[in-house]
């Protein structure tokens, strides 16, 4: 409760410092997004616009206002898309650009609604110009035919060399994504007899493993560690 009502009394304060000075803007505001929770990923695209001559040097900075605990959230901005765990980065803004601001939405399979807010300003700048933008994602599983019991366990989690797909007749290969959204790795259930696949020149870290059926619809959604 106290950390709401913080991030509230900051909201407004920064707000009317922003409204001295606007070198940029972020659009649309707000931002509301509904996807498949069984989805890989679910964009909540913005762009932040430049509406000066002049080169800006901007931070964001991403503040979770609610999200399920089984979820994550990442931001991708105009230079490159950064895991989790970062929640603050410096970017450059070019003159009357366009840059993309989009957080990505990782619901790993489970249902529920996440906000947060994106801050963007000019640390350096003495009038404390400051964006902020709200992003409201509500995510449901819309396979409503996916059998509750139904087996999608992938092992060893974590894995160093080799994972075992999971015995599941529906599953006709998996697609293997970085936490970017980048594919990696299509596993073909028909190249092997035992289920198991290499992975030892994977690159160490978390993953996103699709499951897809022969129609080539995704039946489900599982993290995979790589040590």
């Amino acid at each position: 409760m106290m950390k709401t009502l913080l991030l509230s009394i900051l909201s407004v304060v920064l707000f009317s410092f922003g409204a001295v000075a606007q070198d940029f803007y972020i659009t649309p505001i707000p931002v509301n997004v509904a996807g498949d929770a069984s989805a890989s990923s679910i964009e909540a695209s913005s762009k932040v616009v430049n509406k000066t001559d002049n080169t800006l040097n901007l931070r964001w900075e991403i503040f979770v206002v609610d999200m399920p605990t089984t979820w994550e959230v990442a931001i991708c901005d105009s230079d490159q898309c950064y895991p989790p765990e970062v929640i603050a980065n410096d970017y450059t803004l070019e003159p009357r650009e366009e840059a993309d601001m989009k957080p990505t939405f990782y619901p790993f399979g489970n249902e529920g609604t996440a906000t947060i807010e994106v801050f963007v300003y000019d640390p350096l700048d003495s009038l404390n110009t400051i964006q902020i933008n709200t992003y409201l994602v509500n995510a449901v599983l819309t396979d409503i035919e996916q059998p509750e019991q139904e087996n999608f366990v992938v092992y060893p989690n974590p894995a160093t060399t080799q994972i075992n797909l999971p015995d599941n007749k529906r599953i006709k290969k998996g697609i293997l994504y970085n936490i970017a959204g980048k594919q990696v790795r299509v596993f073909d259930m028909a190249a092997t007899d035992n289920r198991r696949f290499d992975i030892a020149d994977i690159r160490r870290g978390t993953y996103l493993l699709q499951f897809i059926d022969d129609s080539g619809v995704t039946l489900h959604t599982a993290r995979l560690t790589k040590r």
